[in-house]
């Protein structure tokens, strides 16, 4: 029997992210992700079995994040962006302007995001560059203008009158970004949930390029927005919220399924293979899974069968502290719960527990 149970979901948790890198570093030495000297391709081959095609997930960290792309946009970005060329990259580009359109409205209105493990955690923990961030993204609001790497446009200058009232905000944000002595080591001052993979310096978003620190965020989960109507559910209110989630049985599997010339990877629960025979209510999740951190430059950090999901849920899918966001979200957790989301009791590989299976990375 397992331990904690079948599956442990973490909403938003306020722990270091070293809790969850000490797992991931785990996997990462019993497992080949990439060929060199010592390691031929076909060990890389069989190491994207190395949890089963059934495995379900064992813990599974959700966290409200606040920007797209993982780690925000670089100075080319909006440059290759911008471009109208018919070559391979057209289609992502014309998806990543969707998405940023979208997130100018969030801005707009308000994000989201958990700021109690964002920027609130470090702090205590004596980093205090995501508080630094906070007051520039403050000034930002009240310069009428989109926060510093979450944008395209081309910021306009704020008024003599506006730039005094947000001078303080400006200035203390530079004392605090460059603060001496404060802790920058990420993984313990960040939360498990606001730890992304560092994006490799070249290729562009439409790139999977691998991170040199493979270890942080695995999955994105993106709600489904088209009635526009979900309610904001309140923690007190949860136990009698007038909430239907359909059945979601085996859309994990047909998602890996519909990948597999790619060995699954880059999944997506909107993109599901034909139903499996012997099961009823085969529809997707209320909410969007997906595996890695699509558009985002990086190759997915685990492969797809890995049980352990930490996912960012940007666009307000989820909300901060104080209850969830939308009903979507709280079906999506309790369909991956509930129902059978692969067809099988597939308990976590003891591959990793086996004495005889040599360490093939070295950790970073």
């Amino acid at each position: 029997m397992p331990v904690l149970g079948d599956l442990v979901v973490l909403v938003n948790p306020a722990a270091e992210a070293t809790k969850w890198t000490a797992i991931q570093r785990e996997v990462w030495t019993r497992t080949a992700f990439f060929t060199d000297a010592a390691t031929p391709a076909e060990a890389v081959l069989r190491d994207n079995e190395f949890f089963p095609d059934r495995q379900k997930p064992v813990v599974v960290s959700i966290t409200a994040a606040l920007a797209f792309p993982a780690g925000g946009l670089r100075a080319g970005d909006c440059a290759w962006i911008g471009l109208d060329l018919n070559d391979r990259f057209r289609a992502a580009r014309a998806r990543i302007r969707e998405r940023l359109a979208a997130t100018d409205t969030m801005f707009d209105s308000g994000v989201d995001y958990d700021w109690a493990t964002h920027d609130l955690f470090p702090t205590f923990k004596f980093d205090f560059r995501p508080a630094a961030a906070y007051l520039d993204r403050l000034a930002a609001h009240f310069e009428g203008r989109q926060p510093a790497g979450q944008d395209c446009q081309k910021p306009r200058a704020p008024g003599l009158l506006v730039a005094l009232e947000t001078l303080p905000l400006r200035a203390m944000a530079v004392v605090l970004g460059t603060f001496p002595f404060q802790v920058t080591a990420a993984e313990e001052t960040h939360t498990i949930g606001n730890l992304d993979p560092p994006r490799p310096a070249a290729g562009v978003l439409a790139d999977a390029l691998p991170s040199a620190a493979p270890f942080g965020t695995t999955h994105e989960l993106q709600g489904h927005h088209a009635s526009g109507i979900e309610p904001h559910h309140p923690y007190a209110t949860l136990a009698d919220a007038p909430i239907d989630c359909p059945l979601s049985n085996r859309w994990l599997s047909r998602a890996r399924a519909a990948q597999k010339p790619q060995y699954g990877l880059f999944w997506d629960s909107d993109i599901l293979a034909a139903e499996e025979p012997g099961a009823v209510g085969q529809g997707p999740p209320s909410a969007q899974f997906l595996h890695g951190l699509k558009l985002t430059g990086l190759a997915p950090i685990t492969r797809a069968n890995d049980p352990f999901w930490n996912v960012r849920a940007f666009d307000n899918a989820l909300s901060r502290h104080d209850g969830y966001r939308l009903s979507s979200f709280i079906c999506a957790v309790a369909q991956l719960v509930l129902d059978d989301t692969t067809g099988a009791d597939a308990p976590m590989s003891g591959r990793m527990d086996d004495p005889d299976r040599p360490m093939v990375n070295p950790t970073p």
